[in-house]
């Protein structure tokens, strides 16, 4: 298996299990965790970028799987394959499709896609007591990995779409949860940063 084809299959097995695992808790609880519909027209921008960013690279990868050559017609920059090896690259990728699972699966009844009005439980053990953001920290690990082993016009801009979104997103994520529960947010954000906290010696 090489390195296109190992890279396919994780990113598509992410996107396969981020779908199940939403299924599932509709089908347990009926609730259904997709709230970008309600948002405002910049949540609709950015549910717009995760979809063309995820569909893209997946597609772009499919293309590097069938046809190996499509990189050399890419933008290739092979100066950025001497930084960072390619098994780094693959850790990286396979590192945060797992975080940003497992920080789902530990959401529970709380996980949505998308920015809520609906008062959920705050979740800040485990994964989140060491990121704010453990979802989306795992998203932007798993791009930057594809992109270190494939580094191409096309990953690039994928990676930069994805944070660019991301960034966007939290901030309205942010606003909405200081709105819904106040102080207990405000603590939890002084104690925990936004994208990852490195325990102390």
């Amino acid at each position: 298996m090489n390195q296109y084809t190992l890279l396919f299959a994780i990113v598509l097995l992410y996107q396969i299990l981020f779908i199940l695992l939403s299924l599932r808790l509709y089908m347990k609880s009926g609730i259904n965790p997709y709230v970008f519909k309600g948002g405002d027209a910049i949540q609709r921008l950015t549910e717009k970028a995760f979809r063309i960013q995820f569909l893209g690279l997946t597609t772009y990868l499919l293309g590097l799987v069938l046809w190996p050559e499509l990189y050399l017609h890419t933008g290739p920059l092979p100066w950025l394959e001497i930084l960072v090896p390619d098994w780094m690259g693959i850790i990286l990728t396979i590192v945060g499709a797992s975080v940003a699972l497992g920080a789902q699966v530990q959401m529970g009844r709380s996980w949505r896609i998308g920015s809520s009005k609906e008062k959920t439980t705050l979740v800040m053990t485990g994964i989140f007591s060491y990121s704010r953001n453990p979802v989306f920290l795992g998203m932007i690990l798993m791009v930057v990995g594809v992109t270190a082993v494939i580094p191409t016009a096309v990953t690039i801009s994928h990676a930069a779409t994805a944070t660019l979104a991301i960034a966007i997103q939290i901030r309205i994520e942010e606003r909405n949860l200081l709105q819904l529960l106040g102080e207990h947010y405000q603590e939890y954000c002084e104690r925990v940063p936004r994208w990852i906290k490195f325990p102390l010696p």
